[in-house]
């Protein structure tokens, strides 16, 4: 008899421990929050859960110009990238983010370190990017969802049917093609001037001069 009463006063003992656990557990728990909420810095000691989408840097592009030589595909890109507004807004009339450089290989493909251009990642989303390729028109690629994944890709041949078309070359970048990229190609011709030279032959020529002639007032994006 003297044993059972026992037995039940260490169990009630024990339940009470346990409640006391409990309630001080929650309590610890609530003050941190509390302390979180008034922006208080958290020890090391303190237990916090954070879940976040973890966002990579690079961003691999490929892109063609024309009419190179041996397909030696080679380039400067410039990208300019806006935040798109949504249906029924003009492309490239949203929020400007900044622009990018990626040299492109031999092959047309580049990467880039993105967080190290613009200074952050991008959050994920609708955006419409604006492309050129050294001595080429701009062309716009809209309405694209982009870094959504820990590293983003930007096909700029849009599924290998683009190419940049060539023939701005004049100092001032007007985005066309007419007399001032002319007379800029006349003033370097049998020279090996980088941007002059658009099929990349190593040489300023007639072949350089006849695709900026069959380009001739095409007016880029």
């Amino acid at each position: 008899m003297h044993l059972e009463n026992f037995n039940k006063k260490l169990l009630s003992v024990f339940l009470l421990l346990t409640i006391f656990s409990i309630n001080l557990t929650l309590s610890k728990q609530i003050i941190l929050i509390k302390n979180f909420q008034k922006g208080q810095v958290l020890q090391a000691s303190d237990s916090v859960t954070v879940e976040a989408v973890i966002a990579g840097c690079e961003l691999y592009v490929s892109a063609t110009p024309e009419k190179r030589v041996n397909d030696y595909l080679a380039t400067i890109l410039t990208i300019e990238i806006y935040e798109d507004e949504g249906p029924g807004e003009d492309d490239g009339e949203g929020n400007y983010v900044g622009h990018v450089q990626v040299l492109t290989n031999s092959d047309g493909y580049g990467t880039i370190d993105i967080c190290d251009q613009l200074g952050e990642m991008p959050p994920p989303g609708v955006y419409d990017f604006y492309a050129r390729a050294y001595s080429h028109l701009r062309k716009g690629f809209v309405d694209l969802d982009a870094f959504y994944t820990p590293n983003s890709t930007l096909d700029l041949t849009d599924g290998g049917s683009f190419q940049f078309l060539a023939g701005e070359t004049s100092n001032v970048f007007d985005n066309k093609i007419n007399s001032l990229d002319i007379s800029t190609q006349i003033n370097h011709l049998y020279t090996d001037d980088y941007k002059n030279d658009l099929n990349q032959d190593d040489e300023v020529n007639s072949l350089d001069l006849s695709n900026t002639i069959f380009n001739f007032y095409l007016v880029g994006e």
